[in-house]
């Protein structure tokens, strides 16, 4: 039961990160883009 339990947790802890990562590496790609258009416009 314990094992279960351990495994469960691993998995959303991996399924969290995963998200973040994801979604960090976006805001990476997105921010010099981002800041062109800022620089550009002013």
């Amino acid at each position: 039961r314990r094992h279960v339990v351990i495994k469960f947790i691993i998995v959303r802890l991996l399924l969290l990160h995963q998200n973040l990562g994801v979604k960090y590496f976006q805001i990476l790609n997105c921010r010099p883009e981002a800041l062109r258009q800022y620089y550009y416009s002013n």
